[in-house]
C-alpha cells in the first residue's frame, strides 16, 4: 500500500503526524508532496527543484504539477490543511479514482470564503481525521457520513514524568507569530494583568516573519519587563521552560488542539486557554485550568489574574491535569495512532470494495 501526504507543515509536525503511518506493515510508501525536502523511513519526497523553491509562486505550481503527476502512483491521498493541499488532494482524486482522506487540523466552524471552501473539501472526502471530539460531532452535524476517527500528533512528551523545578515564569505561551494566535490580543490582556500583578513573568517561544514586529509591541505596551521572548528551543530546552514555568497560556482565535499545549500539560502545567476547537475537550474550565471566549478581554485577564493570585486554585489545576494526561495519553502514542490509521485505511479499503 502507497499513501502521499500533501501539505505545508513544520518538520515536527509533519513528523508527529507519518511517525504512526511508518510503524504500520502494509503501507510501503510515503509519497511527500511539499516545498521543503524531508527524508525518513519509507518517505519519497517528490522533488521540487531548488530554482523553483526560490519563488513561492513557482514552487507552488511545480507542486500542483508533482501532484497531477504522480498522485495516480498512489492508493491514498491525504490532504493536510484543506486551503489549497486539501483542494489538490480532492483535485487529483477525482482525475484518477483515487481516495483522499483530509485531515481537519483546524477549527471547522469559522465563517469565510476560504473556510467554506475548506469545508466543501472535507464534505466530499472518502475520509476524514480530526483532533478532537468536539469537531468530530460538528462534522456529523453538517451530515458528514463517511468514515471519522480522531486522530492526534503522536507526542514524545506523553511517557514522560514531570519533574519540579524552580519556577521562573508564571505563563508560558508556544506557537508561531502567525495570524491564527492572536498575540496581539495576548499582549493586551496581559496590559490588564499587569494592573493587578505588576512583576508576573511570561516566556514566549515562537518563529515567524511577524516575530520582528513584536518587540515593539511589547516595549509601547511596557511590559518589557515582564515578557521574555526566547529564540529557537531544541526539545530538552523547550522541556526545561515548560518545567520552570507555572501556567500554559493560550490566546487563538482558531486551533484544533495544537502541541504545544499537550506538551505543557504532559509536563504538569494547568492551562488558560481559549473557547475554540477542541481545546475544552482537553482543558475544561475550572478542572485543568481556564477556557474563555475568543476576543473577551478583561475575562481573559480576569482569568489570568485570579489564577496567578490562587496558590490553591493552582494546585488544583495542576493536580487536576496530571490525571487528565492519564486519561488521555495512549491517544497520543504512536502505537494507538497507528491502530487508528489502520482502521480508516481498512474502512475506504472494505466501501471501495
Amino acid at each position: 500500500m502507497k499513501v502521499a501526504f500533501i501539505a505545508k507543515m513544520s518538520d515536527k509536525l509533519l513528523e508527529h503526524m507519518i511517525e504512526p503511518i511508518q510503524h504500520i506493515g502494509e503501507v510501503e510508501e510515503i509519497g511527500i508532496f511539499r516545498t521543503a525536502p524531508i527524508s525518513g523511513n519509507k518517505i519519497k519526497w517528490m522533488v521540487i527543484p531548488a530554482l523553483f523553491r526560490k519563488v513561492f509562486f513557482l514552487a507552488q505550481l511545480y507542486r500542483v504539477f508533482q501532484v497531477l503527476l504522480h498522485a495516480r502512483e498512489y492508493d491514498v491521498l491525504i490532504g493536510c490543511f484543506q486551503i489549497p493541499h486539501g483542494m489538490m488532494a480532492w483535485l487529483a482524486g477525482k482525475l484518477y479514482g483515487i481516495p483522499v482522506i483530509q485531515t481537519v487540523i483546524s477549527e471547522i466552524d469559522k465563517k469565510s470564503v476560504t473556510r467554506f471552501l475548506a469545508m466543501e473539501v472535507v464534505m466530499k472526502s472518502e475520509a476524514c481525521t480530526v483532533m478532537g471530539p468536539i469537531c468530530k460531532d460538528k462534522l456529523i452535524k453538517r451530515g458528514y457520513a463517511n468514515p471519522i476517527e480522531v486522530i492526534q500528533l503522536s507526542n514524545h512528551f506523553s511517557g514522560l514524568s514531570s519533574r519540579e523545578l524552580p519556577k521562573k515564569y508564571d505563563l508560558v505561551a508556544v506557537g508561531n507569530f502567525v495570524n491564527e494566535k492572536d498575540y496581539p490580543w495576548m499582549v493586551e490582556v496581559l496590559v490588564e494583568v499587569k494592573k493587578a500583578v505588576p512583576d508576573f513573568k511570561i516566556a514566549i517561544r515562537a518563529g515567524g516573519d511577524t516575530r520582528r514586529k513584536f518587540p515593539e509591541m511589547i516595549r509601547s505596551n511596557g511590559l518589557s519587563e515582564n515578557i521574555e521572548l526566547l529564540g529557537y528551543l531544541t526539545e530538552e530546552e523547550l522541556l526545561e521552560v515548560y518545567m520552570s514555568s507555572k501556567v500554559y497560556f493560550l490566546t487563538s482565535w482558531t486551533e484544533g488542539l495544537t502541541t504545544a499545549l499537550v506538551e505543557a500539560m504532559f509536563c504538569g502545567l494547568p492551562a488558560i486557554v481559549t473557547e475554540v476547537g477542541n481545546l475544552p475537550w482537553l482543558v475544561r474550565d475550572g478542572l485543568e485550568g481556564r477556557v474563555v471566549p475568543h476576543g473577551n478581554t478583561q475575562k481573559m485577564a480576569d482569568a489570568v489574574i485570579e489564577t496567578l493570585s490562587d496558590d490553591k486554585a493552582q494546585a488544583k489545576y495542576k493536580e487536576n491535569t496530571a490525571l487528565r494526561m492519564l486519561e488521555v495519553k495512549d491517544e497520543f502514542k504512536t502505537e494507538c495512532i497507528a491502530k487508528s490509521w489502520e482502521r480508516l485505511f481498512k474502512q475506504i479499503s472494505k466501501k471501495r470494495n
